[in-house]
């Protein structure tokens, strides 16, 4: 089921030019409505088989789900710093045009991600089940922000193209250091939100503040961005829209890169 909603995600995101964010929500309310239309609302009692060994179980004095967690993000690492899929998706995310104009599938490489997403997802929810022994439609409501919370607090970029596995790693640990403070504190539960919402609101100013920093910082020591350029052939379906031997321009500015065809009617950004 996982990985169907994330491949619907993906479709609905890459091929109908919906909002990612509207589009995740909105597959979330449905997923959610239609399991609580099955089950009319009760929830089911989780006593044995492979979704308590995963949420409950141990090996030696390790739990098992520390070692999914260690493991799938292991795994992610090697995915995205070794792999042609981690480097794409990372030149995807940076800038999506000049992704698609030095040759990667760029719709391809989203309906992948969103795929790989749902199905990590779907892991989660077995894992949570298993731990609290117990099934209902509408459990984890509300957990997509204290996730979008970790994903920026670890430093992960907003549009994209910037982040690292162990950033998000520290974002959701210092969110479980919080959530351990206020559950072992006296303070009211009900400001844990309150501090969440803050945090997001945060990550993303001291995020935009400084991409602005390094931008004026780059400009005054570093002068006019170096570029370079090429003679290339756009891919074949580019070829007509851009001219036979049009000339792109790749500027590289961190990890983002804009090309650009001689033609000023005819500009991808």
């Amino acid at each position: 089921v996982g990985l169907l909603v994330g491949l619907v995600n993906g479709v609905v995101i890459t091929k109908m030019g919906v909002n990612a964010l509207v589009a995740t929500l909105g597959s979330g309310q449905i997923v959610t409505g239609l399991t609580l239309v099955y089950s009319q609302g009760n929830a089911y009692n989780v006593n044995g088989g492979a979704f308590v060994v995963l949420g409950a179980g141990y090996v030696g004095a390790v739990p098992v789900a520390l070692i999914l967690l260690v493991g799938i993000g292991a795994l992610a690492a090697v995915v995205l710093a070794r792999s042609n899929y981690g480097r794409s998706l990372y030149a995807t995310g940076g800038n999506p045009d000049a992704a698609y104009l030095s040759g990667i599938r760029v719709d391809a490489v989203r309906i992948a991600t969103y795929v790989f997403s749902g199905a990590a997802a779907a892991l989660a929810g077995i894992v949570y089940v298993g731990r609290v022994s117990s099934g209902q439609g509408n459990i984890g409501s509300g957990v997509e922000l204290t996730v979008i919370a970790a994903v920026l607090i670890g430093g992960t970029s907003k549009p994209g193209g910037e982040g690292a596995r162990w950033r998000s790693a520290a974002g959701v640990a210092l969110l479980a250091i919080l959530q351990n403070f206020f559950d072992q504190s006296s303070l009211n539960s009900f400001w844990q939100d309150v501090v969440q919402g803050a945090v997001i609101i945060g990550a993303v100013a001291v995020e935009s503040v400084s991409k602005r920093k390094r931008r004026r910082i780059r400009l005054m020591f570093l002068g006019r961005p170096r570029t370079a350029r090429a003679q290339a052939r756009p891919p074949a379906g580019l070829q007509e829209a851009l001219g036979n031997g049009a000339t792109a321009e790749l500027e590289y500015a961190g990890h983002q890169a804009r090309v650009l065809p001689e033609s000023p009617a005819r500009t991808f950004r």
